[in-house]
């Protein structure tokens, strides 16, 4: 009974934790839907503090506040506990890619895409790192493999115009933003 209400509020936290995720989907005010979320990963964390879920969505809560190094406390904490969880590890590689430890937010991000290949923005995160390391042509396969899987995600192709201006290929940038906006 307790561990099915702290693993629903983790669910619950763990759906409204991403900034964007109001936005992108109409559901509500972001800054509302957050202040719920980060009350249910307390609740969750209260009645069960080994649940992943619910570290994780803290840590990426904490990120969308700038709060890093306590964004990647809870997300560190999230994959000690399950180092199965492929969101903790992709919300921990974007966090280490935001305060420019590339390598960690390489190997992060690649840990995420073994865990789960069907994740597709977790592919191109990873690819824009590949990108900032100078390894293009890696760079350019793990976006195909993203693009090849949900083709018709724009923000798929904002997210590869960005690794292409690091490499210093606008026209290759301005393409992509071209089928973004289709």
């Amino acid at each position: 009974a307790a561990g099915d209400a702290a693993h629903r509020m983790a669910r619950l936290a763990k759906r409204e934790s991403h900034p964007a995720g109001a936005r992108l989907y109409g559901k509500g005010d972001p800054a509302v839907l957050q202040a719920e979320a980060m009350r249910a990963a307390h609740r969750a964390l209260a009645i069960d503090s080994t649940l992943a879920p619910a570290h994780a969505a803290l840590g990426n809560l904490l990120n969308a506040q700038w709060r890093w190094q306590e964004g990647r406390a809870e997300l560190q904490r999230a994959v000690s506990l399950d180092p199965t969880y492929a969101p903790g590890f992709q919300w921990l590689g974007e966090n280490q890619l935001l305060n420019g430890d590339l390598v960690g937010a390489e190997r992060s991000l690649a840990q995420a895409v073994r865990l789960d290949s069907t994740l597709s923005v977790t592919k191109a995160v990873h690819a824009v790192v590949v990108a900032l390391l100078k390894r293009t042509s890696e760079s350019d396969r793990l976006f195909a493999e993203a693009l090849a899987r949900t083709p018709s995600v724009a923000a798929l192709h904002v997210i590869r115009a960005t690794a292409l201006l690091y490499s210093n290929r606008v026209p290759d940038a301005v393409r992509a933003l071209e089928v973004a906006r289709v």
